[in-house]
């Protein structure tokens, strides 16, 4: 069985080959999805390093400089250099808590997030 991300290559080179997208346009995509994946996989994860410490986030396209994440003593997060258009905004997720590694099948996991009860998160996000 192939991995997604394989599968997700071979879908990439066979939209470049059939010329719907150049290369370079669909490298910066992957580039972007990469940067948001793991940014939001760090703060869902509550990843972010303490004492204000920078974790690095990736690349984002037309810069060979990685952004990195940190968190000031009022918990506003901030991305240098910054990558968004507004100086400022706030993300919410709903987020299910659990002890569970791993679930068994599909329909256990399902049954978990249709009886759990979410939990709202808040980031902050500023330039500096």
């Amino acid at each position: 069985m192939k991995s997604a991300l394989l599968k997700g290559r071979e879908k990439k080179e066979k939209l470049i080959r059939k010329g719907h997208l150049d290369r370079k346009n669909v490298e910066n995509c992957y580039s972007v999805m990469g940067f948001c994946d793991r940014l939001s996989l760090t703060l869902c994860k509550e990843q972010i390093p303490p004492m204000q410490r920078s974790v690095e986030i990736g690349i984002l396209p037309d810069t060979d400089e990685p952004v990195f994440l940190k968190q000031d003593e009022k918990g506003i997060l901030t991305c240098h250099p910054w990558p968004f258009a507004a100086n400022s905004f706030k993300v919410s997720v709903e987020c299910f808590e659990t002890d569970e590694l791993l679930f068994e099948s599909d329909s256990e996991l399902r049954e978990f997030l249709t009886t759990a009860l979410p939990e709202k998160k808040t980031f902050s996000f500023a330039k500096e």
